[in-house]
């Protein structure tokens, strides 16, 4: 018998803090930033460049950070940036490189100053929301 009622007792605690444990994950969530906050805002950053881009269907060129020579990255930014980029242009499609008229460069302001210095004279560059500009080149 007293097995049982220990047996009770121990089901009851593991209960208890299976309980606690589920509220304690649950309350920790409340200050976590949200990731819909940042792809809205970086769909809404896109979408404002995309209107600057001359044609509805066609190629255009994308950089970040990992194209710039000693310029740190985060290579989950890469795909994600480029993901959501493609998705936000449809049905242009986005390559890799510069090597179109219509380039978006998806920079922080170091690895801009970079890209700047080597590529002023090749493009007319027009910056938009957070890191992104757009690049047009003239030769």
């Amino acid at each position: 018998m007293w097995k049982n009622t220990l047996q009770k007792i121990f089901l009851v605690l593991l209960f208890l803090l299976g309980v606690g444990t589920s509220i304690q994950g649950f309350i920790s969530t409340f200050n976590m930033p949200s990731h819909d906050v940042s792809v809205a805002k970086w769909d809404e950053n896109v979408s404002a460049l995309s209107e600057s881009i001359p044609f509805e269907r066609g190629r255009v060129g994308f950089i970040s950070n990992n194209d710039i020579p000693g310029i740190e990255y985060a290579r989950e930014n890469l795909v994600g940036e480029y993901i959501l980029t493609q998705y936000a242009i449809a049905p242009i499609v986005l390559v890799f490189g510069t090597d179109q008229e219509w380039n978006i460069l998806s920079l922080t302001p170091a690895a801009y100053k970079i890209w700047n210095d080597t590529n002023a004279d090749h493009f007319e560059v027009t910056k938009f929301g957070g890191k992104l500009y757009l690049a047009h080149r003239i030769r």
